[in-house]
């Protein structure tokens, strides 16, 4: 339980459970469906570690528009009152005014610096996952909250990182020991590989997943043929396959591995406890253009 009232009090039972069961963890894997209330167990556990006095900032990493309503209407929401937060949404196409202005991909912009720097609140930096990836002022910002404040780091949609060599995941993966603590968020952590779990867990702590690469992890759990191309004779290995079922194995092993970090809920399971509908906002930045058409749409409307 946090040390705290909650503003707005759990579905049910599992998930003030999942609260007190994983709050104080350095790491953990909220694999839960959506709709059953995983952005409220990290609201929390980031109040609850607040006032413990284990962290003093939070950053949210989530796909463009979830990262905005992060800031806008989940935290107003959930986060309790005693917890003095402020919120910061990355503004991609302000601050690449300000990097185009500097000439400097490092830029991190001096309004920036004070919210980070004020030590009176609780900052909460939301980027959103396709900025991260892309434009460096935006890990410089990351990278300059975790290096000024012990922070939790949220990966919403842990989905978004599953490709070890992609910028976006290799960014991620050089941040994770500045954060003392870590959580990845994801309704389906497993699309359609086990190879999927690697870049996550990895974020989480090295140890999990027990590959100390990414080829090891391929190798140890599945089988592979090899093949060669017709047109130049060069050869390449891929999954094989039987009656078209691709074949894993020691998948045993894994779910014993990764089981004493992972929370996993169904909606199935969360069903007696959930409200009949769940709504969600996503914001979204116009360009100049898309105002002048929206802008012009609407007053057609209302002629």
């Amino acid at each position: 339980m946090p040390p705290c009232p909650y503003k707005t009090p759990p579905f049910g039972e599992y998930q003030r459970r999942i609260l007190g069961d994983t709050m104080l963890k350095p790491f953990h894997f909220h694999a839960m469906e959506q709709g059953t209330g995983k952005t409220w167990v990290n609201i929390n556990t980031a109040a609850a570690l607040y006032l413990h006095g284990k962290i003093t900032a939070m950053i949210v990493l989530a796909p463009n528009g979830v990262h905005a309503a992060w800031a806008l209407d989940q935290v107003p929401q959930h986060m309790p009152d005693p917890v003095p937060w402020t919120a910061y949404v990355w503004d991609s196409s302000e601050e690449l005014k300000l990097r185009q202005r500097a000439n400097n991909g490092r830029l991190v912009s001096a309004a920036f610096k004070l919210f980070a720097d004020d030590a009176t609140r609780f900052p909460i930096f939301c980027v959103n996952t396709e900025a991260f990836g892309a434009v460096r002022a935006a890990q410089a910002a990351v990278l300059y909250l975790l290096k000024a404040r012990p922070c939790l780091l949220v990966v919403d949609e842990s989905g978004d990182f599953t490709t070890p060599s992609a910028k976006r995941t290799r960014a991620l993966l050089r941040l994770r020991t500045l954060a003392p603590y870590r959580r990845c968020l994801d309704g389906t952590p497993v699309g359609g590989s086990p190879f999927d779990l690697y870049a996550p867990y990895r974020f989480l702590h090295p140890a999990i997943i027990g590959q100390d690469t990414f080829a090891s992890m391929k190798a140890t759990y599945a089988d592979w043929i090899e093949l060669e191309r017709g047109d130049n004779g060069r050869k390449f290995k891929i999954v094989a396959t039987v009656n078209g079922q691709k074949q894993w194995r020691n998948l045993d092993v894994l779910v014993a591995r990764i089981a004493p970090y992972t929370t996993r809920i169904t909606k199935r399971e969360a069903l007696p406890f959930l409200p009949e509908k769940l709504f969600s906002k996503r914001y979204c930045t116009l360009t100049t253009e898309q105002r002048r058409l929206t802008r012009e749409l609407t007053e057609a409307l209302r002629t």
